[in-house]
């Protein structure tokens, strides 16, 4: 997949993109790409002859297109005069070249599910606002004046308190700052520096490029939800010290995973690791009863015991093999110490 580029229709191959094979259906005249990939085969495979496997009563001996460069890729976006997503009238301009051309640079976006309209409240805006500023090229110049004026004001500043400055107070002052058009000539900058609207509009779901996106509130309820704070917080939790002591706790990886994804769900399954559970976590009691209260285990019953005893030794010679590096450790540091009293 290429960023920006379309993913439907006869130019949905960003390296064949005008030298394709799609074709329509005859009947509901959706496009298909069905045996357009025989040309990337190489020249002798025996694919490419084939007359009953693909399309019917066709070879194939053209080649394939040559893979495109990242400089082809840029060299065709500046030929065509396509303008950035943040400079004025972009939506317009990039729309009319699309048309013109019938290229295939159109970035697909859809929205679904029940659209709501919200205000941000002050942590969200001052979020959002600092997000764009400090993402946009164009402000970064802005940015490097605001940090040494604070340098200028107390050389002894650190990057950490000039980092704290830039959250609290750059967007207000490059507000005033942008009120000053020959201080800020561009535009679309002096719009940027007057802040975001309160009111928003908000939707469970949004795709872009290929991706999908869905807001904490919808994928609560979900069993794949984990928005990663989960994570943090037990990692925290875990690796705390002990009363007394400074040296963080080692974390069990796979109690934390266990832990975080909810443990096994109500098919006896653990979220993310699929059929591979049982080589790292042992059968939950409820199966382990299930096989000693049987008249007639099966033989699945008796692989999945054989295997779970098979990690068990594994384990034990893991364990066997740190008591033994332990003692190694232990003794050396008795003989280092020996030799730094004599």
């Amino acid at each position: 997949m290429l960023f920006g580029w379309t993913t439907a229709g006869h130019l949905a191959c960003p390296y064949c993109v005008y030298d394709h094979d799609a074709y329509n259906l005859s009947h509901g005249g959706k496009p298909t790409w069905f045996d357009n990939h025989r040309k990337f085969l190489p020249a002798n495979h025996p694919f490419r002859k084939n007359k009953n496997w693909f399309t019917k009563g066709n070879t194939v001996s053209e080649s394939a297109p040559p893979i495109r460069t990242g400089e082809d890729v840029f060299q065709e976006i500046e030929s065509l005069g396509l303008m950035k997503i943040t400079e004025l009238g972009s939506d317009e301009h990039n729309a009319k070249i699309i048309k013109t051309y019938k290229c295939g640079w159109k970035k697909r976006r859809r929205s679904h599910g029940c659209v709501k309209t919200r205000y941000l409240d002050d942590r969200e805006y001052t979020a959002a606002n600092n997000y764009v500023l400090f993402n946009c090229p164009e402000v970064a110049p802005y940015i490097e004046i605001f940090t040494s004026g604070l340098r200028e004001q107390n050389p002894y500043i650190n990057g950490v308190d000039i980092d704290k400055f830039l959250e609290s107070n750059f967007a207000t002052w490059f507000k005033d700052y942008a009120e000053d058009a020959s201080l800020v000539p561009n535009e679309f900058v002096r719009d940027l520096a007057s802040g975001p609207l309160r009111s928003i509009i908000s939707v469970p779901i949004y795709y872009v490029n290929g991706f999908k996106f869905h807001t904490r509130t919808y994928g609560a309820t979900k069993s794949t939800f984990n928005s990663g704070e989960k994570i943090r917080a037990l990692r925290a939790e875990r690796s705390r010290p002990i009363d007394g002591s400074s040296t963080p706790q080692l974390v069990d990886e796979n109690q934390f995973y266990y832990d975080a994804v909810g443990g096994r769900n109500n098919r006896n399954r653990i979220y993310g690791i699929g059929s591979s559970q049982d080589l790292f976590y042992a059968p939950s009691s409820s199966t382990i009863a299930h096989i000693n209260n049987s008249s007639h285990p099966n033989s699945q019953d008796y692989e999945k015991l054989q295997t779970e005893l098979e990690v068990m030794k594994e384990r034990m010679k893991e364990m066997d093999a740190m008591q033994q590096r332990m003692k190694d450790m232990e003794n050396l540091l008795a003989r280092m110490s020996d030799n730094q009293n004599q």
